[in-house]
This record gives C-alpha cells, sequence and structure tokens, in this order.
C-alpha cells in the first residue's frame, strides 16, 4: 500500500511540474517584463508553491475510499493473503466455537436404517415345544389328528399307565409293552425330538433281557443293547424334526424274556 502511494504521489508530482514547466515558458515574455519589478527568486518561489499544493492534494486523493477502487485486484488480494500479526483466521474461530454436532452418517435416517437393517436379521423366537406325554396320548379313532396319536391297527398291544418301576425308580407315567412289540405313533405335528428311559418292569421279577429300538419314517434312528430285569433303565434322545411317524420297538434278548415287560418311562414327544 505504502509503495503504490508513493509512486502515485511521483507521477502527480512530474506532470504538475511538467505543466507548470510548460506554462512557465510560454509566459516568459510576460513574465520577463514583471522580472525585473519582481525579481527572479520571487517567480522561482511562486511556481515550487504551485507544485507542493499540487502534489499534496494528489496525495490526498490517493489516500481516500477512492484509493481502494485504484489499487487493483493484486493489492487487494494480498491484503486478504496476509492477515495481521497475532490475528486467528475467522474460520477457525468459528469452527473452535461451533457446538459439537452429529458424526458424520449419525443422524436419524441413519439411525433408523441401522434399526431396520438389524430388525431384518432378527427372526421372532420360536413358541416353545409342548411335551405330549405318551401314557396319555389318544389314539387314532378318538383324537382330532391335532397331536400325536397311537395308530391303533399295524400297533401292537399298549398299557399306558402311571407309576411305573423300573429297578427299584418309580416314573409317573409312561407305557408298558410285551416282549415283541411294535407300536406307531403319527405325530401329527412338527415335532422336534422322543425322550424316555427304557428298561424291564420290576413286576417281571427281573427275569428277562430285553432290546429297545426307535424307528422314525421306517427309519431306526436309537437302539440299546440287552437291557436285563433289575438293571436301571437307560436314556433315550431321538431327534424327530421332519419326522412324520415314530415307531417304538422291542425284542427278546434272552429265552426268559417272554414273562418280561419293557417299559417306555417318562417317555414324552415335544412338538411345536
Amino acid at each position: 500500500m505504502k509503495v503504490g502511494l508513493g509512486v502515485g504521489a511521483t507521477v502527480v508530482a512530474g506532470a504538475v511540474l511538467a505543466l507548470a514547466l510548460t506554462e512557465f515558458a510560454g509566459a516568459r515574455a510576460e513574465a520577463a517584463g514583471r522580472v525585473s519589478a519582481v525579481g527572479p527568486g520571487r517567480a522561482a518561489e511562486a511556481v515550487v508553491r504551485a507544485v507542493g499544493l499540487v502534489a499534496a492534494a494528489g496525495v490526498r486523493r490517493r489516500t481516500g475510499p477512492e484509493a481502494q477502487r485504484d489499487t487493483g485486484p493484486e493489492v487487494a488480494a494480498d491484503a486478504d493473503i496476509a492477515p495481521r500479526a497475532g490475528a486467528r483466521p475467522v474460520a477457525d474461530s468459528a469452527a473452535a466455537h461451533a457446538p459439537p454436532g452429529p458424526a458424520l452418517g449419525a443422524g436419524p435416517r441413519s439411525q433408523a436404517a441401522e434399526g431396520y437393517a438389524a430388525g431384518a436379521h432378527t427372526q421372532p423366537p420360536l413358541p416353545a415345544p409342548t411335551a405330549y406325554p405318551l401314557g396319555a396320548l389318544d389314539h387314532d379313532f378318538t383324537g382330532d389328528g391335532s397331536k400325536p396319536e397311537v395308530r391303533t391297527l399295524g400297533s401292537s398291544w399298549l398299557w399306558q399307565r402311571q407309576s411305573l418301576t423300573i429297578a427299584g425308580t418309580t416314573y409317573a407315567q409312561g407305557a408298558s409293552v410285551h416282549a415283541r412289540s411294535s407300536v406307531t405313533i403319527d405325530l401329527n405335528r412338527r415335532c422336534t425330538a422322543y425322550d424316555a428311559v427304557a428298561g424291564i418292569d420290576d413286576l417281571g421279577m427281573g427275569l428277562g433281557a430285553l432290546r429297545f429300538s426307535v424307528y422314525a419314517d421306517g427309519v431306526r434312528l436309537w437302539q440299546s443293547g440287552a437291557v436285563h430285569g433289575g438293571q436301571r433303565a437307560v436314556p433315550v434322545h431321538v431327534p424327530l424334526t421332519g419326522r412324520t411317524t415314530l415307531r417304538l420297538v422291542t425284542e427278546p434278548a434272552s429265552p426268559m424274556a417272554v414273562v418280561a415287560l419293557g417299559d417306555w418311562a417318562q417317555a414324552t414327544i415335544s412338538c411345536r
């Protein structure tokens, strides 16, 4: 800014001086007659005073509001680029005092989208299975087909009862069968498992031995070894997912098995 003012003042002073010299040369003839009366010193003093007044007027004009229009884009740009010492940029100051905003992607729409995405992968919980006791199942000619039922035709004798005793342990419910037996059950629902304990009822006085097997849709899924009278019951667990029928089979495993009663004690079919 100071360099611009200095150059402008020098140009104006030079122009005024040239104009004054021209007028002075043109008026020499007229002034020649008066020099003798006024004197050469007074004439030179008048010229210098005129040049000083014109130069001062030019300087005042260059420092006014118009100087901002005449400085040009280069000077204005320099003024913006070079802030005064110690000053903080306006943008940095505003950012430092601005309240913290939400993080990118944390707006309501993003939260809703995340909630939707999370919900899209969450399946509703399945209902708890219902346990159907073997000792309380209906037969097909008395049932309504909405839960597991014993198929009457094609099944062996089945004694559904309470308070079965195997090797001195009493169970709340179950079913007793002969040594050679096959009982078919129509599941009629989406069933998941068959659970029981298998053994020889204490009514047989500890005689004989039996082998127990479980089939589903004609496929054997579980089989015990030979279970003897007086022996503790063996646990049974058979998955039934995707199956439609269940078949319980007992077979003699000793010559004295003809007097034995096989027990499916504490037997339940779990279905949804």
